[in-house]
């Protein structure tokens, strides 16, 4: 199971493990959730220097064991644009784990 946990206060999507929904390479629930991690990563990119500090964007593993995390320290003026990015996919975060509850397990704090 992909488990994806949003930290909305401290603007952080980490992604751990893979759907099962097919191999690796054919699984639409993977590409789902990598296309809306790396959507948010290359969006929150054009606000590089409105954060406090440098986005922090890792991949560490492998199959299940893999593990991908983006964080970033927007400063005050651009937080809401940051809050409204981080909004929309979680969103589609959410309509994956709708969609796919046995491959998909979304938590957002």
């Amino acid at each position: 199971m992909l488990k994806v946990k949003v930290d909305t206060k401290n603007y952080t999507v980490t992604m751990r493990g893979h759907a099962d929904f097919a191999e690796n390479g054919k699984d639409i629930v993977c590409a789902g959730a990598s296309t809306l991690l790396y959507t948010l990563a290359n969006t929150l990119e054009e606000f590089r220097t409105a954060m406090t500090e440098s986005p922090l964007f890792t991949i560490s593993g492998e199959g299940e064991k893999q593990r991908v995390t983006y964080r970033c320290k927007p400063n005050e003026e651009y937080e809401p644009n940051v809050q409204l990015v981080f909004m929309t996919v979680t969103t589609g975060f959410n309509l994956l784990a709708e969609k796919y509850p046995d491959n998909i397990k979304l938590t957002v704090v």
